[in-house]
């Protein structure tokens, strides 16, 4: 009989497999020991709250597959450090990196048409008009914001 209450408890590293296109709204919900996630390269959603409450993750893999991150998706991920937004991300909703606390910083892929970063890992839309996240971690005492972002 599955018990997520004992499972999420215990799963350290958790590797979604290539068959799946994907991860449902609070699929791993509150997975509070795993450390390390790998997605397969077949997955071009990730829901809501996917890995909200993973307070131990501090390692995600995002194939380029991945098309849309829904909001929270990695909310309260309080150890993840950095991530890679892949070129495919076409959607990122809202507060999905919210209470990262250890959150350096965020790193587009090159060939992303929808989102970018500059060099202290801000993350912004393409055309930098808007900032979407400053990682809570990026501790430095002056940062600049693109003169283009409008909001």
């Amino acid at each position: 009989m599955y018990n997520k209450d004992l499972y999420n408890k215990i799963i350290k590293n958790v590797l979604v497999s290539d068959y799946i296109t994907s991860i449902g709204d609070y699929c791993f919900y509150d997975f509070n020991n795993t450390e390390h996630i790998k997605i397969g390269n077949y997955v071009t959603r990730i829901g809501r709250h996917a890995f909200d409450d993973c307070r131990n993750l501090n390692n995600i893999t995002l194939p380029d597959s991945v098309i849309t991150i829904e909001e929270k998706a990695f909310f309260d991920c309080e150890k993840l450090t950095s991530i890679i937004i892949p070129k495919n991300v076409e959607n990122i909703g809202l507060y999905v990196f919210e209470n990262c606390y250890m959150l350096e910083k965020i790193e587009v892929s090159l060939n992303n048409q929808h989102f970018d970063n500059d060099e202290t890992g801000i993350l912004y839309n393409q055309n930098k008009t808007e900032l979407i996240k400053y990682p809570q971690a990026n501790k430095r005492e002056q940062i600049k914001v693109a003169s283009s972002v409008t909001r």
